[in-house]
């Protein structure tokens, strides 16, 4: 069994990732084997990789999930600290084996999502554009933020039947208008080598309010994937999310969280948050490698 480093074959991607890692290798790991075609790559082998585009794509679909792990960009991005969010090849977030020690970690969540939610606080007392009650009426739409372009290809390729489900029990949860809103830039479409060949870039244009103001004012909210979900459970939002969305584990382990104090939920997310958040220590540590 080895280490290896698999690259998506999209170049600036691959550089811009790699030269992360890098930096942040602590100097007593070996660095993984970078490799970038599925032949180098043996039954047993531990493969890294970042992200759901490109040849990354075919890894996740051919080899043993248990051995595929998939870093991606952490809820809060820690400029003190480099962490990641990390999942396995079934696209199932990663939770630490072992009890939070981090403090530091901790504490920089807890900063960042009471930042957040007096943000959210803020928005939604905000009384100075006359036309919002018109278009958003308050608690009178829900909002969906629909699937990721790249998860949702590889879920219906791996577990085609859960799509389906999703999609009907979603009918059964809405009960206002509903408002698609995409996040900015998003991937429409992607090529057969599972590259990017189309963002809906009007999406920052054709958006007449930050997003914020959709959340604070909708009803329910639909986030299959979106991360952006933290912002309805702050809200208290009533929530319908697919077992792929990071915090989803967070809603199974809290189902009333409607019902917490704000300092409770603040605490019980920053606490999820450092369980789901790891640095390359972390990721040996639980491979106990």
């Amino acid at each position: 069994m080895k280490i290896k480093y698999f690259l998506s074959g999209r170049f600036f991607a691959d550089l811009t990732h790699f030269r992360r890692f890098v930096d942040i290798w602590p100097n007593d790991y070996p660095f993984p084997e970078i490799v970038s075609d599925l032949k180098e790559i043996k039954n047993n082998d531990i493969v890294f990789t970042f992200g759901y585009l490109g040849c990354s794509v075919d890894l996740i679909l051919k080899h043993d999930p248990g051995k595929v792990f998939i870093f991606d960009n952490s809820i809060f991005k820690s400029y003190g600290q480099k962490n990641f969010r990390l999942l396995n090849g079934n696209l199932n977030t990663i939770v630490k084996k072992k009890k939070i020690k981090n403090t530091y970690l901790f504490d920089f969540y807890k900063s960042q999502i009471t930042k957040l939610i007096d943000s959210l606080q803020t928005t939604k007392e905000d009384k100075s554009d006359k036309n919002i009650e018109f278009d958003l009426p308050n608690t009178k739409f829900d909002l969906q933020l629909p699937w990721s372009v790249p998860l949702k290809n590889i879920i219906r390729a791996k577990d085609r039947s859960y799509i389906n489900f999703f999609e009907e029990n979603k009918l059964v949860f809405i009960e206002n208008k509903l408002i698609n809103l995409p996040k900015k830039n998003n991937i429409n479409f992607l090529s057969n080598s599972n590259i990017p060949i189309f963002r809906e870039f009007k999406n920052n244009i054709k958006r007449k309010y930050d997003i914020d103001k959709y959340i604070v004012r909708c009803g329910k909210m639909i986030a299959p994937t979106s991360t952006l979900s933290i912002r309805g459970i702050l809200l208290k939002k009533d929530i319908y999310i697919s077992k792929y969305n990071p915090l989803s584990r967070f809603i199974i382990e809290n189902p009333n969280y409607i019902e917490y104090s704000k300092q409770k939920l603040i605490n019980l997310l920053s606490r999820y948050l450092c369980e789901t958040s790891y640095d390359i220590r972390d990721l040996y540590e639980y491979l106990e490698y």
